[in-house]
């Protein structure tokens, strides 16, 4: 019997809602890059994912959907090589998907507006660097995390160029060092620290050293561009001759190719009778972008993004079957999983129904069950935890410039695992706690943060200054800098609309 895409699509949707649960059970291996290598794919380019999947459970007859479910593998293993190679890890799926695009970061492209990029990745050395004068560097901001297998990091950079730019230079040479299975870290500095870059690479080993405020010791490392105006440099007029420009027409061609890939052919779509699918794909994309928040560096989600793969655990599955019922076993999956939900994601549950019940009699029900759920009881919100006697460090962002945050300049982000005070459902695992500050002065980190994983160690907040043991600490300015710990946020109450 050929393979099902039908059943490839949902195998995914339950792999992905697992594999984030195993990610996010315990803080003290929390994997940031997994949840988002688990999300990404049925949230990016080129669109939602998940209807597609909804649609084709419910299509009849199955030929059709089956089709279009096809259709919707082959084109989320077109985005990109690592998507490709995501799907491919399902057995039976490699078989449905086209070939894997051929993308070779180590080569400059051509960027939206017609210009050549620099390589996305380069080796750290002189040839990536002979644009720019590293001996003039200014440090723009640090981050080290604790992942699976060691500690990874990256540091931010602004380098003077030595070329001219044609036409009004609106932004800095933004650059950033990538580190991987980092053996040393050591920084001591904050906002306007500047100085040489530094570095050796021998085989097997990379030396950064960050102008006299710090040395990262570690097996790999990488060089990422962020050159708006690389293409003026010497170095990029000669890459241009081996990168002539795509002529415009063929351009604007593919621009709408791609733009309209899903909507060139709809009227084809096989859409079933019964709307009550589509109310249920807006739940699950809902419960994904819920779960990506895991990924984000200054957000405490932990509790939710469990919470949510609960709730929607096997629901590639609980589709399939649903579909074969048609749009009364669609409503009978939406209230089981609102009763999983319970009361604390009963509002979520109601904004996503009220937002997407559309018109007709299914966007009546939805409306109907999205005003009933909004009148549940709202769960008391806890208050802000005390910083715990001892944790575990997980993730240090500073952000000086504010720029890898998007907050405010002089802003650093801190995770911590903690073992849980109240159990939370999950003896087997420790709670994520996330510190912000804001204002900060002064960053000084040692060897011994990440020398070990899973470390335990004293966490103090003195007066204008956080403290882990003597390895990290944190100083901010006592009139405009502050800390804070980051907990859910507040849910909003839906306003109930009438079904007239």
């Amino acid at each position: 019997m050929p393979p099902s895409a039908l059943h490839a699509l949902a195998d995914l949707l339950d792999r992905s809602f697992a594999r984030i649960a195993d990610a996010a059970v315990d803080a003290r291996t929390l994997d940031r890059q997994l949840i988002h290598r688990e999300t990404n794919p049925w949230r990016s380019y080129p669109g939602d994912h998940v209807l597609p999947l909804f649609t084709a459970a419910s299509s009849r007859p199955a030929p059709a959907g089956e089709w279009l479910a096809r259709r919707a593998l082959r084109r989320m293993g077109e985005s990109d090589g690592e998507q490709h190679a995501w799907v491919s890890e399902l057995p039976g799926a490699a078989g449905l998907l086209g070939a894997a695009p051929a993308v070779d970061p180590t080569v400059p492209e051509r960027g939206w507006d017609g210009e050549l990029q620099p390589p996305a990745v380069q080796a750290l050395g002189r040839a990536a660097l002979a644009p720019y004068d590293p001996a003039a560097a200014r440090f723009t901001g640090l981050s080290l995390e604790s992942v699976p297998g060691g500690v990874d990091a990256s540091v931010g950079l602004e380098l003077p160029r030595r070329y001219a730019v044609n036409g009004p230079e609106r932004q800095p040479a933004r650059m950033a060092v990538r580190l991987t299975g980092v053996t040393l870290s050591a920084f001591e500095g904050g906002r306007g620290s500047s100085g040489e870059l530094g570095w050796s690479t021998d085989e097997g080993r990379t030396e950064v050293l960050v102008g006299g405020h710090g040395r990262l010791v570690a097996e790999r490392s990488e060089f990422r561009n962020g050159d708006w105006y690389w293409h003026d440099s010497e170095e990029g007029l000669a890459a241009a001759l081996l990168h002539p420009p795509v002529p415009e027409v063929r351009r604007e061609r593919r621009r709408t190719r791609r733009r309209n890939h899903w909507t060139d052919r709809a009227e084809q779509w096989p859409l079933p009778l019964d709307r009550s699918s589509h109310l249920a794909a807006a739940l699950v994309r809902q419960a994904l972008a819920r779960a990506s928040l895991g990924a984000c560096a200054d957000r405490n989600e932990q509790r939710a993004v469990l919470d949510v793969c609960r709730v929607f655990r096997g629901a590639g599955t609980d589709v399939l079957a649903a579909g074969r019922l048609g749009g009364k076993g669609f409503r009978a999956l939406i209230h089981r999983w609102a009763e999983l939900g319970g009361d604390p994601m009963a509002n979520r549950f109601a904004n996503v129904l009220h937002g997407n019940s559309g018109t007709g009699p299914a966007g009546a029900w939805g409306r109907r069950l999205a005003l009933e759920l909004s009148q549940r009881p709202r769960p008391t919100a806890a208050g802000l935890p005390a910083l715990p006697r001892a944790a575990a460090l997980r993730l240090l962002t500073a952000d000086f410039e504010g720029i890898r945050l998007h907050r405010q300049p002089g802003t650093a982000v801190l995770q911590f695992a903690l073992p849980p005070r109240d159990g939370g459902g999950r003896r087997e695992g420790w709670d994520l706690l996330t510190v912000v500050v804001e204002g900060i002065t002064h960053l000084r980190v040692t060897p011994g943060a990440f020398a070990e994983p899973g470390r335990v160690d004293h966490l103090n907040r003195r007066r204008h200054a956080l403290e882990w043991g003597s390895s990290l600490c944190v100083s901010w300015h006592p009139k405009t800098g502050l800390m804070r710990t980051v907990g859910q946020e507040p849910e909003i109450r839906l306003v109930g609309r009438s079904d007239g």
